[in-house]
């Protein structure tokens, strides 16, 4: 199996341990296709520094999981060790089992979706299920509001513009913060300012939903929503982050035969996430 390309490290010297989770029939496949793109990607910004300074990554390949909890163990594991877990997966549904144990640290999402459906599932999202436990309830559209339901974690969702009166009721009644994507378009510097205050000295954990950039700039996901992110406002907002990074994801990735356009993209937007750590 092909390494991610920044994979120079060992496990023991590593300070960011990445890997990949194969869950579904396509798993294997776009897992491969991130890796695969991350050989053509180069790790510097626009003032040529290099955004992975500080990073020592190990790839330790893909999960092959028949449980869920798995991913909860392995998160559990890396962080003993210091070390920061970075997953890529399918769907979004993952994330869940990975940050369900947070407490005191931050969560933020980027998605156009609120993912805070109660129940909910449809042809697209039937991949992105738990099937060891209610189908409907345990999916990539309701992950979050499980969180919610059961975890004091305090999280910010950026990008949102697909979701419903109910999913929005949730988020207020629980005292979630979000910025919907016009937000970041209308008055991106008091977007800015408010990551800046929610991030501040604080641990941070970062789920990145691909589907949160506009499909004009990647086109490769199940729900491909318009007037997204661009590339230039999701470099801002990293940049706004000031806590300190101890785990991350990147998820819903549908490749496109023949264009890598949203591959490259994916793999810049690790590279951003990891300039945190």
């Amino acid at each position: 199996m092909r390494k991610f390309a920044i994979s120079h490290f060992d496990e023991k010297e590593a300070n960011v341990i990445f890997f990949g989770v194969n869950y579904t029939k396509d798993s294997k496949e776009i897992l491969e296709k991130i890796r695969d793109a991350s050989y053509f990607v180069e790790p510097f910004d626009f003032y040529g520094n290099n955004l992975l300074e500080k990073v020592r990554l190990f790839d330790a390949g893909d999960l092959k999981i028949r449980n869920f909890e798995e991913i909860t163990q392995k998160f559990i594991e890396i962080r003993k060790e210091n070390k920061v877990p970075f997953m890529i997966s399918r769907g979004h549904l993952p994330t869940f089992y990975a940050t369900k144990n947070l407490k005191k640290e931050k969560l933020i999402v980027f998605d156009a979706h609120a993912d805070c459906k109660n129940e909910y599932i449809d042809e697209i999202i039937a991949f992105d299920v738990d099937k060891n436990k209610d189908e409907k309830m345990f999916n990539g559209s309701t992950w979050l509001r499980r969180l919610l339901e059961n975890s004091n974690i305090e999280v910010l969702l950026i990008g949102l513009r697909s979701f419903d009166e109910e999913e929005i009721n949730f988020l207020k009644n629980r005292g979630a913060k979000f910025f919907i994507s016009l937000d970041i378009i209308r008055n991106k510097v008091g977007v800015l300012e408010e990551i800046v205050r929610f991030t501040k000295d604080s641990e941070v954990y970062i789920s990145l939903d691909l589907d949160v950039f506009d499909p004009s700039i990647l086109p490769a996901t199940d729900y491909p929503e318009p007037g997204g992110l661009s590339y230039f406002d999701f470099v801002d907002i990293i940049e706004s982050i000031k806590g300190k990074l101890i785990g991350a994801d990147v998820c819903c990735l549908k490749p496109i035969e023949d264009n890598l356009i949203s591959e490259f993209l994916a793999v810049k937007s690790v590279f951003h996430i990891l300039s945190k750590v």
